[in-house]
């Protein structure tokens, strides 16, 4: 292999050095991959081996300061490098290969240009330089002339352009500066550099001068970007261009456009969008003779009507229009008499009323049309959209139709997407979806409306139809043969309904079905007699229906699908289907039945699944376990069965289970296992944590001690080790013991460990000599000793080490010694101890440190010196130092690389002497704030705390009252913003709060768990400087149990499925408390090792679990909006 390999994936593991040794015998390879690693050092001797083939080289997402001149120079066959998410501050000449091609040095810490290590290389064509700290760009030249397909600037801090940018030595087909700070552009700016493509986004452009574009782009420029900038006119110098043929100019103060803005290049321009503008009229005049143009994006203005004059003289050749968000009242009769080619229309947002000849000349042309949040009327607007026989595309979600008649699609012979979520439809006409005029329907969404039922052939012999949503009705009954004939169909969306009754056979003639969701109905049975040639051997279905009232599952006297993942947790089930699960023996893989009454498991449980590879079974109730229960399961990988009440098993219980990789017996009784309980599995991971196992069992680790890789043994009673319970364990590399009775660890403890890396001892109160008990674990990089009851750290020679946890013991200091041998060290939490001041000679002894948490110490002072060498540090938390009376604002200098903070303000210490504003005001690299206000308001603590990379601001405080209108004053960030201002004791927001974010791209806004009594319109508004009002956020989450009164304008959709599901509410909570009965206990139980993990300092890893579970929440909450 040494000299075949030609690629090599090495990617987000914890390499924390270049792995030479295994490098230097791959005589072929080309491409690597080292993204996402700890590698912090770039030396010449690790690439020795690789030097005369490596052609791709991946670093990224390492921790990289400093790129030598001899270790990049020497590749002489390098062609792509990335080194993006480094901490590069600089690079210097020659060093680099003069043949790379690709260059990519994005977010890093770059303030200068790099154009001397740029000088020698000369096939450079594409340099990202995107995020960094670059403030200028340089005006002198290169020494070889360079032509650049690619240059991007953007969400750097440029301020303005030089006269003589690169000095004529440069060319770029596309330059990147948005997101910068330019504010004009001045003449002849981009002279030399004969762009094709220019993008200038996000500034805060006022002024363009007319000869802006002069000295070659006015022949070269093909394209220009200025949207979301501060222009109120068509800038004249775009006059000076000749062959312009996209202009994007949205978001900005435009509100008329002069009669000659596009006359230069009226013939050549296709594209044009001056959406989010002032815009009162479409201006048909400037557009005279544009005639090439093909897509016009007018949406977000203040155009109140629309004449077919409009189009006069330059519509000949317009395929997309869109006037979205505008505040059209009506589309008058032959509106687009001269747009003949039109074939995509949107007039969203604007409560119309439509002519039958609004359309009339578009109608063999037309294909897609969307008109969300548009109708007035209850009624289908048939007789305005019958003429569109072209119609593909056809959106008319959020409006307000209750009824629809069966004929009303019947002239879409074309018709492949049709969307009426969110309308207020009860009834679907049994063939309004016709097999002889709907032959291209392939998607159908009829989600969030009122539909009660699905009645016979509903959905019937539709050749292309592969999606259908019908998510969040009210549909009770799916009637025979109600979906029919569909022989595409791979996806059905019934979740979220009122589904009690499917008929026999509702599903029939489906044989590419893919994916049924059920899931939260009202079902108390459920027999494959609703399926009849459905699925196939070659497109196995994945059927949900989890969240029901399922007591009894029966099978089918004709043939069954074929089911690949079958979910029926949370249900009433008593006990195993073992019938219903017959009728899947050939194809069920994935089997969920988790939360249901299941307590016990008779022998042949499962019958013969033979192709099952996931059994889960948590949360049940389960006591009993028959011998053989899981036989003929040959191919089961993962077994669940956490949580229950199993106190024994019978012994070979698994012998029958051969592939079984994953067992999880955690949340049992189990004082004891059997010794051949394992025998015969190569199980891989074994969960026992939250049992009630006093010693370690093991003689029935032996029959899996060749193949365990994971064992968790935490929270238990476990009072003992000895040397020989962990012998010959050669493949062991994560331990956890937490949370035990252990005292006395033995030196020799861990002798057959030597390819551990994780190790958890947390909330044990061990005694042991450190030294030697680690002897023989040299590779271990993760280590929890948290709660261990220590007074001062223990001497820990683990060389390889990269997480230590020494939280929550009662340590009142660190010797210098203690961290001696910690030099690869990355992550340390040294919070809830007893530390009253922090030496700074500690650092220096781990050059590599990352993440320190500090949090809950008795801690006086901090100054400078206190994070003296302490430069690499990259998440700094410092919560709830309550004895601090001095920390200065030079506190954080030395940390170069600063990126996330967690603090809280300081009231009891003067405000001339402490405000976070001065502590952030020269951190530029600060990305995260987390800031918990102790004072009763927030004014200005965090005037001048807005570094230019900030992107997340967290708020919190349970004092906090008030916050005032002018907190956010002097942002630079203006890409995106993620503010979270969450469990405070806030009862309003100030109106104008978020005025000082309008130039923010991206707003989020997170207002969860608050006592908010309402929220105005005029607090969530962003309104800039001339009073123009922007878009909200893009993410709004407002979840407060104190909220009476909620006036932002939210959908209407949306408002009405509130109300509308009330009535659900009430039928379903029956069910809900008998589930919370159950899901109490569990709680109960969760709660209790929660509050146990705190005690040993787990803190950072649920805190880092929630975050995950916040960002999946808040994508899913960004799809909905």
């Amino acid at each position: 292999m040494s000299h075949t390999l030609q690629s090599l994936d090495l990617s987000h593991n914890e390499i924390t050095a270049v792995p030479k040794a295994a490098l230097q015998p791959l005589k072929s390879l080309e491409w690597i991959n080292l993204q996402g690693n700890h590698i912090v050092e770039l030396i010449s001797q690790d690439w020795v081996g690789v030097r005369d083939t490596l052609a791709t080289l991946f670093l990224g997402d390492n921790d990289v300061e400093y790129v030598p001149r001899d270790v990049f120079s020497r590749c002489k066959r390098l062609l792509w490098l990335n080194l993006d998410n480094n901490n590069i501050l600089t690079l210097e000449r020659d060093s680099l290969s003069e043949n790379i091609q690709t260059l990519s040095l994005d977010h890093n810490l770059l303030s200068g240009f790099p154009s001397e290590a740029l000088d020698n290389i000369r096939g450079l064509t594409w340099l990202y330089l995107r995020g960094n700290l670059l403030d200028r760009l340089p005006d002198s030249g290169f020494g070889i002339r360079k032509h650049l397909d690619k240059l991007n600037l953007g969400e750097n801090f440029i301020r303005f352009i030089p006269s003589n940018m690169f000095n004529g030595t440069l060319t770029v087909r596309d330059l990147h500066l948005d997101f910068n700070l330019l504010t004009e552009i001045q003449p002849y700016a981009f002279s030399g550099l004969n762009p094709g493509r220019l993008f200038l986004a996000s500034n805060n452009i006022n002024n363009i001068s007319e000869e802006a574009f002069l000295g070659g782009p006015e022949h070269t420029l093909v394209t220009v970007g200025l949207e979301k900038n501060q222009l109120d006119s068509v800038p004249k110098a775009l006059s000076k261009l000749q062959l312009l043929r996209y202009l994007y100019l949205p978001d900005n103060k435009i509100s008329s456009v002069r009669e000659d803005a596009f006359r230069s290049f009226c013939e050549k321009l296709e594209s044009l969008s001056l959406s989010g503008n002032q815009l009162d009229a479409i201006p048909y005049v400037a557009l005279e003779n544009c005639s090439t143009i093909n897509h016009l994006n007018l949406g977000h203005n203040k155009i109140a009507e629309i004449k077919e004059e409009d189009f006069d003289t330059w519509g000949d050749n317009l395929e997309t229009l869109v006037l979205r968000n505008n505040k059209i009242e009506h589309i008058p009769p032959h509106a687009f008499r001269y747009t003949p080619k039109l074939r995509e229309l949107s007039l969203s947002f604007n409560r119309i009323t439509i002519s039958p000849e609004s359309f009339i000349d578009v109608i063999n042309t037309l294909e897609v049309l969307e008109i969300s949040f548009g109708f007035y009327g209850d009624d289908f607007p048939e007789d305005v959209l019958k003429p569109l026989t072209a119609l593909q595309w056809l959106a008319l979600d959020n409006n307000k139709f209750t009824t629809i008649s069966e004929t009303a699609l019947y002239s879409f012979g074309e018709l492949r997407y049709f969307n009426m979520d969110s309308n207020r439809l009860t009834h679907i006409p049994k063939s309004m979806f016709h097999q002889n005029v709907h032959k291209n329907l392939g998607d159908i969404r009829l989600a969030l409306n009122f539909l009660d039922s699905i009645e016979i052939q509903t959905f019937h012999n539709l050749n292309s139809l592969r999606t259908l949503v019908l998510t969040g009705n009210k549909i009770h009954t799916i009637k025979f043969e109600a979906f029919k004939g569909l022989p595409t169909l791979n996806t059905i969306l019934l979740s979220d309904n009122q589904v009690r009754t499917i008929h026999s056979k509702a599903f029939s003639d489906l044989p590419q079905l893919m994916e049924l969701d059920l899931q939260n109905n009202l079902l108390e049975e459920f027999s494959l007699t609703a399926f009849a040639n459905v699925t196939s051997a070659m497109a196995p279905l994945d059927l949900n229906i989890s969240y029901n009232r399922i007591r009894e599952l029966t099978a089918s006297s004709w043939p069954p699908p074929q089911i690949k993942s079958l979910d029926v947790s949370r249900n009433f089930l008593k006990e195993v289907p073992i019938n219903f699960l017959a009728s899947f023996v050939l194809s069920l893989q994935r089997l969920d039945l988790g939360y249901n009454t299941i307590n016990k498991l008779d022998t042949s449980a499962f019958g013969t699944l033979e192709r099952l590879q996931m059994l889960i079974l948590q949360h049940n109730g389960l006591e009993h376990i028959r011998p053989k229960a899981f036989q003929s399961l040959i191919m089961i990988q993962l077994l669940d069965l956490s949580h229950n009440h199993i106190r024994n098993l019978p012994p070979e219980c698994f012998t029958d289970t051969p592939s079984l990789r994953v067992l999880d017996l955690s949340y049992n009784h189990f004082r004891s296992l059997p010794n051949s309980v394992f025998r015969g599995t190569t199980m891989e991971t074994l969960r026992l944590s939250h049992n009630e196992f006093v010693s370690m069992p093991t003689t029935v680790f032996s029959e899996v001690k060749m193949t365990l890789h994971y064992l968790d043994m935490s929270y238990n009673h476990l009072e003992h080790l000895d040397s020989t319970m962990f012998d010959n364990f050669p493949n062991l590399v994560e331990l956890n013991l937490a949370i035990n009775r252990l005292n006395i660890l033995p030196d020799n403890v861990f002798t057959s460990l030597n390819r551990l890396i994780s190790l958890d001892l947390s909330g044990n109160p061990v005694r042991a000599n450190f030294k030697e008990l680690f002897h023989y674990t040299q590779k271990v990089q993760k280590l929890n000793m948290a709660n261990i009851s220590f007074t001062s750290a223990p001497i820990i020679p683990l060389p390889s080490l990269i997480s230590l946890n020494l939280s929550h013991n009662g340590m009142t200091e660190i010797e210098v010694l203690s961290v001696e041998g910690l030099h690869s060290l990355r992550s340390l939490d040294l919070s809830h101890n007893k530390l009253s001041k922090i030496r700074s000679r500690l650092w220096r002894k781990m050059p590599y440190l990352k993440y320190l948490d500090l949090s809950f110490n008795p801690i006086k002072t901090l100054t400078k010196d206190s994070f003296g060498g302490a430069s690499s540090i990259e998440t700094l938390v410092l919560r709830n130092l309550d004895n601090i009376s001095r920390f200065d604002y030079d506190v954080l200098s030395n940390m170069t690389f600063l990126r996330e903070l967690y603090m809280n303000t300081f009231p009891t210490i003067e405000k001339y002497k402490f405000r976070v504003g001065h502590l952030l005001a020269t951190v530029h690299t600060l990305q995260k704030l987390h800031l918990e206000v102790r004072e009763n308001a927030l004014t200005d603590q965090i005037t001048g705390a807005f570094g230019p990379k900030l992107k997340e601001l967290h708020i919190t405080g349970k004092n906090l009252r008030d916050i005032d209108s002018k907190t956010f004053r002097g942002f630079q960030n203006k890409h995106e913003l993620l503010l979270s201002i969450t469990d405070t004791s806030i009862q309003s927001l100030p109106d104008g709060l978020l005025t000082q974010l309008s130039d923010v791209a991206y707003l989020s806004l997170d207002l969860r768990r608050n006592k908010l009594k309402f929220l105005s319109q005029t607090s969530c508004t962003r309104r800039t400087a001339s009073g123009k009002i922007r878009e909200p956020p893009s993410l709004l989450r407002v979840e407060n149990r104190e909220v009476e009164d909620r006036e932002v304008e939210d959908r209407e959709g949306e408002d009405r499925e509130v109300e509308d599901r009330e009535v659900e509410d009430r039928e379903v909570e029956d069910r809900e408390v008998e589930d919370r009965e159950e899901e109490e206990t569990d709680e109960d139980e969760e709660k209790e090792e929660e509050e146990e993990q705190e005690k040993k300092g787990e803190g950072e890893e649920e805190e880092g679990k929630e975050k995950e579970e916040e960002k999946v929440e808040k994508e899913e909450e960004r799809r909905r909006w």
